[in-house]
């Protein structure tokens, strides 16, 4: 009987082994109907709104993942008010990181109307920067600007595109 049992026993090793690659397969917990705010020192910087949200958690690895899309509102600093929106079919929050990868269909709205378009934007929170490094279009009442990288404050309403394709209006001034 003692040879039997401890022939049926698992390394430490091997059961953390196993317990990791399950926990990475399986949400911790799974919600439907989601809406988050972040906010710094008491003021609001921004809404979450997902139909579904997945927590994935281990000890070095913390993501939230929105598999069905996401929509998020930036705000103005004090005042509360609306500045910008973005929204994608999929996002993955690194919450270790304070860093969101908004796929596929992203969009970003300002108060102004610009519209940003491109299929991969990383938000980090951390620096309240928006950014990304792939094909970009940049959607004005008066025309479209494109390039192959962007950055911009959270809000949308101080931008930089670079490899620029499209018209460049120039102030003689």
């Amino acid at each position: 009987m003692i040879l039997f049992a401890s022939a049926c026993t698992n390394s430490e090793v091997e059961v953390k082994l196993l317990t990791k690659n399950e926990s990475e397969r399986k949400p911790v917990s799974k919600t439907e109907n989601v809406q988050m705010l972040y906010s710094d020192s008491g003021i609001q910087k921004a809404q979450v709104k997902a139909s579904i949200r997945e927590s994935y958690m281990t000890n070095t690895d913390q993501r939230i993942i929105f598999p069905k899309g996401v929509e998020i509102t930036f705000f103005e600093d004090e005042k509360g008010l609306k500045k910008s929106k973005l929204t994608a079919q999929y996002a993955i929050s690194y919450e270790l990181e304070d860093r969101m990868e908004a796929k596929n269909n992203v969009v970003v709205v300002n108060s102004k109307g610009e519209k940003l378009k491109t299929e991969h934007l990383i938000w980090d929170r951390r620096k309240r920067r928006i950014y990304s490094n792939v094909y970009t279009q940049i959607i004005k009442p008066n025309r479209i600007l494109e390039g192959n990288s962007f950055e911009s404050n959270e809000t949308f309403t101080e931008y930089k595109i670079t490899k620029l394709k499209g018209d460049i209006e120039i102030n003689n001034e």
